[in-house]
Order: C-alpha cells, then structure tokens, then sequence
C-alpha cells in the first residue's frame, strides 16, 4: 500500500512530501517513512503501536505464568487474554463492516 501512495505522490508532481496516518494509516505511513526516506520529509501519526518479538513472547509467557511478567497485584490488569481479545473483538467491529460491505 505504501508504494501506491508513493507512486500516487510521484504522478501528482509530489517527489518530497510529508505523510500523516492514523489507525491503518499509521502503519502504512511508518512503511513509508521507513522505505522512502529520501521522498518521505516527516512522518506524524496519531497512532502508536509498540509491538515486537520480545512484547509478543512476553504476552504468551505470561498467559501461563502471569509472575514471570507482571507484579502479581497487576496481572489481573493483563490477564486473562480472553478479556483483552473479547475486547479487540468488540471495538473493531467496524474492521468487519470495511472488510465484507466496502462502500465503493
């Protein structure tokens, strides 16, 4: 998606130019900023998602031995996952609504 967006600024005249994203947007823009650095001249997003290896095992770990993560007063906070998905499940809801009734 990034390099369409790049290749759109590129056929509108655009060779430097600044990206902004939100929500898929964020990621798309980090792509971009990322990738294109020579083209992409600040990169703002109002959108922050920390996630890598070692926050993904620690997520996992954790779901069977929440001590080895979190203080044991704070895993109630975390865990059970269930909640934490049951929740994703709930607010992107309208991920769903784009991904089966796209309005083009």
């Amino acid at each position: 998606m990034g390099v369409i967006f790049k290749n759109l600024m590129n056929r509108l005249g655009h060779k430097k130019y600044y990206i902004q994203g939100g929500d898929w947007g964020a990621l798309i823009g980090s792509c971009m900023a990322t990738m294109f650095e020579d083209e992409v001249l600040g990169y703002h997003s109002n959108m922050l998602v920390v996630q890598n290896g070692w926050s993904t095992f620690k997520t996992i770990i954790g779901a069977f031995v929440p001590s080895l993560v979190v203080e044991s007063h704070l895993a109630d906070r975390m865990y059970p996952l269930s909640k934490y998905f049951a929740f994703l499940m709930e607010e992107f809801g309208y991920l769903h609504l784009q991904a089966t009734k796209p309005d083009t």
